[in-house]
């Protein structure tokens, strides 16, 4: 099954309660979450950050979970989903998106939901944006290590952070090999 990677975002001015564009409880995502793979990162954002945060994960996760199963760090837990929650102080004071700490030992799934600073993200750069997210993994895994003491957290925040620097070294040899034919092709057409 190819893998699917949902985007949750809130419109600018929502006079709704409704700030899901998706018709899907959450036992409906872990469910898919336990057809795809390990690990499920999502965002729960007023555009254009749930966008930003979409567009940054999903070739990670996606690469995580073609390395990396369940068994790997646990064996009572099947998935772990992390929402990015990243919404103005307005939605945050009117009670949209709460934090979320929660490990279903019955299901076998963690469900993390964390607040990032909306503004500070939108205002980063790109690099910047990749950082806020990443702070929060460790705290997540070692929150899911206490409540399942099982779970190999550092075994975890290590495979996970390989494959984000293969991911980057890749996109790195890709933008340096488009720079190098931009330039050729500039310096040819300049003699």
């Amino acid at each position: 099954m190819k893998n699917i990677f949902i985007c949750q975002c809130l419109p600018k001015k929502s006079n709704t309660t409704t700030i899901s564009i998706f018709n899907l409880g959450i036992l409906d995502i872990f469910r898919m979450v336990n057809t795809m793979g390990y690990l499920f990162i999502i965002a729960e954002s007023e555009p254009p950050a749930g966008y930003l945060i979409c567009k940054m994960f999903d070739p990670i996760e996606k690469r995580f979970n073609q390395k990396h199963r369940a068994e790997d760090y646990c064996d009572t837990i099947d998935s772990i989903g992390i929402t990015f929650i990243c919404i103005s102080k307005n939605l945050q004071d009117r009670g949209y998106c709460k934090n979320r700490k929660y490990v279903s030992h019955k299901k076998r799934y963690a469900d993390y939901r964390i607040r990032i600073p909306y503004i500070e993200f939108l205002e980063s750069s790109s690099d910047e944006r990749f950082r806020i997210c990443l702070e929060i993994l460790p705290e997540i895994l070692s929150d899911i290590q206490r409540k399942v003491p099982t779970f190999e957290a550092k075994k975890f925040l290590a495979d996970f952070h390989t494959v984000v620097n293969e991911y980057l070294n890749e996109v790195q040899k890709r933008t340096n090999k488009w720079t190098g034919i931009i330039e050729q092709d500039t310096n040819s057409r300049k003699q």
